[in-house]
């Protein structure tokens, strides 16, 4: 069996982290080394962390990297791409669990398949219940074209990767930037050539949706970057010109999901729509030679009155 390298950046998660860690250490796979990243929080979460090690027969399996200060979440995977010792990685956040098998199951399913990653479905604790939304069926997929779809998967857990392939492209978040998850899978679903989804549940998120519904301006000011790093991943690649810009039409609908996020945010929300919808990211050949990308493109450079009409009947049609 190979070893896998479990890895969670910490910060902040007292109320949780127990039950979290020892879903993590109570795994059926036997060959497992634990990455815990202390990102520095103000909480017992690192106290409560390495009393549990001393105790559990997985506590030697542990490994703490210490950041200096606190520097985010995103800092924290890289830091562990780094430092992982296994050929396979998996990523979960500090608030949520995995299921007793999920490394089991995701890994029988790479040596099966032989993918750049396998990601398993997830599910949702809710007050007090547990919703599942399980894909339909495992699914494998190996054509180049379909890589794109792997962003609607934006986020970084719940998927067990190859570390070579992560290494091999240099696939890292951007350090500092709140938003880890979006930039890192973009950058997995421009140089994946397979991957693999399986319908067994086997990780279960904590849904903050209601209680951030309101984000900071620091959040917001950060989105650009992401959409400026998504497209330079983007220039460094030969696509044909057709692959190119599915690629940027997902880059593009990413910028309409933010703006229209802005958009419901009150106070300082909607000065940041014509940011979000800058012509700055349609600039090229490809946008004329696409009907998609044409269209943001006359959306991009019209008055903010016109891009929150167009945001509020997106929002519409997508009911």
């Amino acid at each position: 069996m190979e070893l896998i390298t479990l890895a969670m950046p910490v910060y902040n998660a007292e109320p949780y982290i127990e039950k979290v860690l020892l879903s993590a250490l109570n795994q059926t796979y036997d060959r497992i080394e634990y990455i815990i990243v202390d990102d520095k929080g103000t909480d017992r979460s690192m106290d409560i962390i390495r009393q549990l090690i001393l105790t559990h027969p997985r506590g030697n399996a542990v490994r703490i990297i210490e950041h200096p200060v606190n520097i985010g979440t995103g800092a924290g995977r890289n830091t562990a791409i780094n430092a992982a010792q296994g050929q396979f990685l998996y990523f979960m956040d500090n608030d949520d669990e995995i299921t007793p098998d999920c490394i089991q199951k995701l890994y029988e399913e790479m040596k099966k398949s032989d993918v750049d990653f396998v990601a398993g479905s997830i599910g949702a604790f809710a007050s007090d219940a547990i919703s599942c939304q399980p894909c339909k069926k495992n699914i494998v997929e190996r054509d180049k074209t379909q890589m794109v779809n792997i962003f609607n998967i934006i986020y970084t857990w719940n998927k067990l990767y190859k570390i070579s392939f992560l290494r091999d492209n240099n696939i890292q978040c951007i350090p500092h930037n709140l938003h880890e998850d979006p930039y890192f899978t973009f950058q997995v679903a421009v140089k994946a050539k397979s991957y693999c989804i399986i319908w067994d549940v086997t990780y279960m998120y904590r849904d903050w949706s209601i209680t951030q519904k309101v984000w900071s301006q620091k959040k917001f000011e950060q989105f650009p970057q992401i959409f400026a790093a998504q497209l330079d991943v983007l220039k460094k690649e030969s696509f044909s010109a057709v692959l190119r810009r599915k690629y940027k039409k997902k880059a593009f609908w990413f910028r309409v999901a933010m703006a229209r996020f802005a958009l419901q945010t009150p106070g300082f929300g909607h000065s940041y729509i014509n940011r979000f919808l800058s012509s700055a990211y349609l600039r090229d050949k490809d946008t004329f030679c696409d009907g998609i990308l044409f269209l943001g493109y006359l959306i991009s450079i019209m008055p903010l009155t016109v891009k929150i009409m167009f945001l509020k009947f997106h929002n519409i049609c997508r009911r």
